[in-house]
């Protein structure tokens, strides 16, 4: 079963950043999505998906994918 959530503009635009990140870095949108709905510990334990509602917050997820591009593991 498919579960919809309903999201504004500007989270659709933060979660499309967010997903294109991903999937150039994992260079496989299943992988990226694995990672998106996984606890990163870098987040404070929290799931990148979760981080969506707010700028601040999305802006810390494509920073440490950013990091993650640069070989910075932790």
């Amino acid at each position: 079963m498919i579960s919809l959530i309903k999201l504004d503009d500007d989270e659709s635009e933060r979660y499309t950043k967010v997903l294109i990140s991903a999937v150039q870095f994992f260079e496989n949108e299943k992988e990226a999505l694995l990672w998106l709905k996984t606890s990163v510990k870098a987040l404070g334990g929290r799931l990148p998906i979760d981080m969506l509602s707010t700028d601040k917050d999305a802006e810390m997820v494509l920073n440490v994918i950013g990091r993650l591009e640069h070989g910075i593991f932790n």
